[in-house]
């Protein structure tokens, strides 16, 4: 990480996907002692300045590298050898890679999902936790109006939950630009089953003792849940802006949040046998760009095959 009197900036990027176990793997990295974590968690500090979601009052094109220390407060120099910003969106943006391929000492990681999970998930979680989503709304819906290059729902977001399936056209410029050593490529399917397996290889690539996890237990965070009161999500993040500006909000934010969700998100989403048939056709459509990913990255996808359907998360 670069740090002078002036500026920070972090020498970890979780740059994506969405939906992939991005807000897992920022939760057990952040258990680390060695690491500072961004505050929030996604800083979307180098989105594209046009981007719909950029923060024009916190944005790389306005402020410079300077301004990406006002994310890391608790940064001690003799305590953090890793500083980290989990935003997954920088994936499918210009300005993240143009920035960080000339700090060289800052490594990337991605969480990748099977594309026809994460479309399922995303649409889960535009209506369960966003309500961004009319409930009434089919996935065979959703999917149709994804390919008509209609926005599903109040999310602008979510138009490109389709395209940004499509990885491998996206990490090829990060892997072309970056080069392999700077890269660490995950599989959301291993973090569900090998959470401490996979956060060890991250803690490893990073340069921080992966015994630190030996003895953890590693929860699932972000889940695709259905929620007890389909208004109270988007009560809540409506009234999130002014909370922010309350004394100690950041003290109080995570184990308030935690509370809220175990009461709110009870169950997780369990597929509607009536989707089975998307998803195959789902999973058909992106044979092709799967083995071009496995043959960037390396990566042994055998797992995305055409599936039998089951329980979802994340």
């Amino acid at each position: 990480m670069h740090r002078d009197r002036d500026s920070l900036y972090p020498n970890l990027v979780i740059a994506g996907a969405a939906r992939c176990g991005t807000t897992s793997l920022y939760e057990y990295l952040a258990l680390h002692p060695a690491v500072c974590p961004a505050q929030p968690k996604e800083t979307r500090f180098l989105f594209d300045r046009d981007h719909s979601l950029a923060r024009q009052a916190a944005n790389v094109s306005v402020h410079g590298m300077a301004g990406y220390r006002q994310f890391f407060p608790e940064y001690r120099a003799d305590r953090h050898r890793v500083v980290m910003d989990a935003t997954p969106d920088y994936m499918y943006q210009h300005t993240p890679l143009q920035v960080l391929e000339r700090l060289e000492d800052v490594k990337v990681v991605f969480s990748l999902r099977r594309p026809s999970d994460r479309v399922y998930s995303m649409y889960n979680y535009a209506r369960n936790r966003q309500g961004a989503l009319d409930r009434r709304v089919s996935f065979a819906e959703f999917v149709e109006r994804l390919q008509g290059r209609e926005i599903p729902g109040s999310m602008t977001i979510l138009a490109g939950t389709l395209d940004h399936s499509r990885y491998v056209t996206y990490l090829s410029s990060w892997y072309d630009r970056l080069g392999r050593d700077r890269i660490h490529t995950v599989l959301f399917e291993d973090l569900v089953e090998s959470p401490i397996a996979v956060v060890a290889g991250i803690a490893r690539h990073v340069g921080i003792d992966p015994a630190f996890y030996d003895n953890h237990s590693l929860r699932a965070h972000n889940t695709s849940r259905a929620p007890r009161v389909a208004a109270g999500d988007t009560a809540l993040r409506s009234v999130l802006p002014s909370l922010r500006r309350l004394p100690g909000y950041r003290t109080m934010a995570r184990p308030v949040k935690r509370l809220y969700d175990r009461w709110q998100f009870s169950s997780k989403e369990v597929l509607d046998p009536s989707d089975r048939s998307v998803l195959r056709e789902i999973d058909d459509q992106f044979a092709a760009d799967n083995r071009e990913l496995a043959a960037l990255t390396g990566l042994d996808l055998s797992g995305w095959a055409p599936h039998v359907a089951g329980s979802r998360s994340g």
